[in-house]
């Protein structure tokens, strides 16, 4: 018998919000409501926040009535406000809950800061509570391996989210030690994890070696924080004969984006605080995501640009939901390969070969001159069939174009057997 694909608990939610029964949720709707809140958010920063004063002095709210009209107000950027955040505030330092530092993605070495109110901490936890219950069961155990040190850290968020669900939650962090991981999984007998996705790869192959007992208690993954390649996800849903969710999320949302639901098609958005666009569209829709936030208190920010490429689905999504979603977020905009004839790729097009051959761990991308180096790692008592991971590249046009006129291709492997401390950092791709 056919499973029955459950309806996203993300369209309940925005119903509910909305105060309309779920049959008569559409996007009309939705951006109806999106509408109104943006025209609330510009009002807000106008009043509040030093920068947008300025840079809105000429905007009216009143005006912005069209999706058009949101198309014309100014975008932000990262560089924008670092080392220049406190101009984006909206409420006393005081009134901040949380301030999280990371390294922007140029190369000047500066760092942002986004700041947090406790009213925008228990947003994005109101919407990881909605998220998980795609993939939960009353009673459920759920083993949290993504960093969990700190107050407003992903780890305690998930936490927090699920304290009143009944869902016993343990922390692990992100994976150093492959080992100790799954001595720790071993131990909780977790029937859902959430992890980075080559760390939980690595973590699925680890268990290889005791034929996956763990499977028999596994039945969902949620992968998140970096590019989540096709052939890895089937590999540990495989391995684990288990869902595997991806989730879409990054610092400036507050953590949470977007989550697929059990018709894995698309990712379905956090619509009622984000208002997502991709501006910038080739001929097959694909361009750059930007997104402005709806109800955040702290620092908002408005038609902010992500650096992260993705485009939009628009056909109805096989648990019967109507709303608009991100298809597919295929990677950062930093992380474009720019090959000899012109072509381009994205790194996650050679994460995508590179994990179709089972011992593949991990990977390094390096680019040097007319060289394209893959260092993949495996476990030391492994071996890796270089050739698989050759032919599935040579596969890829744009590489068997760029072959053509000159490129070379070099995979080399190394062993691994701990991760990075810094387990949550983004893959990029190493230019030489």
């Amino acid at each position: 018998m056919k499973d029955i694909i459950k309806r996203s608990p993300v369209d309940y939610w925005i119903a509910d919000r909305l105060g309309i029964e779920i049959k008569d949720l559409t996007q009309d709707k939705l951006f109806n409501m999106q509408l109104d809140a943006f025209r609330e958010t510009v009002k807000y920063v106008k009043s509040e926040s030093k920068y947008y004063k300025k840079l809105f002095d000429n905007i009216e709210p009143e005006d912005i009535k069209t999706e058009k009209d949101i198309q014309n107000i100014p975008l932000t950027c990262e560089q924008d406000f670092a080392g220049n955040e406190k101009e984006f505030l909206c409420v006393s330092q005081r009134e901040i809950n949380r301030v999280v530092t990371v390294h922007t993605t140029g190369t000047t070495g500066k760092q942002k800061r986004i700041y947090f109110s406790e009213k925008d901490q228990l947003s994005t936890i109101e919407f990881m509570r909605v998220g998980f219950s795609t993939m939960i069961n009353p009673d459920d155990v759920m083993l949290v391996m993504m960093s969990g040190g700190t107050e407003g850290s992903i780890g305690r968020s998930v936490e927090y989210a699920l304290d009143k669900s009944g869902i016993k939650t343990n922390v692990h962090g992100s994976i150093v030690n492959v080992r100790d991981a799954y001595e720790n999984l071993i131990s909780f007998k977790p029937n859902i994890i959430v992890g980075i996705p080559h760390q939980i790869g690595a973590l699925s192959k680890y268990g290889q070696k005791f034929d996956n007992s763990e499977a028999k208690y596994i039945n969902s993954v949620l992968l998140s924080a970096d590019d989540i390649p096709e052939s890895l996800r089937k590999r540990i849903s495989s391995l684990w004969n288990c869902k595997v969710f991806n989730h879409y999320g990054m610092t400036e949302f507050g953590i949470a984006g977007g989550v697929e639901c059990e018709g894995f098609s698309g990712y379905h958005t956090r619509d009622l605080d984000l208002y997502f666009e991709i501006i910038n569209e080739d001929e097959n829709g694909i361009g750059e995501i930007v997104f402005t936030t709806l109800n955040r208190e702290g620092m908002p920010l408005i038609r902010y640009k992500t650096g992260d490429i993705g485009k939009f689905t628009e056909t109805e999504c096989p648990c019967g939901s109507k709303l608009k979603r991100i298809e597919r977020v295929y990677g950062r905009k930093r992380n474009i390969i720019k090959l000899l004839d012109g072509g381009e790729i994205y790194l996650s097009e050679i994460g995508n070969a590179v994990f179709y051959e089972d011992n593949i761990i991990d990977y390094e991308c390096i680019v040097r001159n007319s060289e394209l180096i893959i260092e993949v790692k495996i476990f030391p008592e492994d071996e890796a069939d270089i050739n698989i991971i050759l032919n599935k590249l040579k596969q890829i046009d744009a590489i068997d174009n760029a072959l053509k006129k000159g490129l070379e291709i070099k995979v080399i492997s190394s062993y691994i057997t701990d991760f990075p401390e810094d387990g949550n950092k983004k893959k990029t791709v190493i230019f030489q």
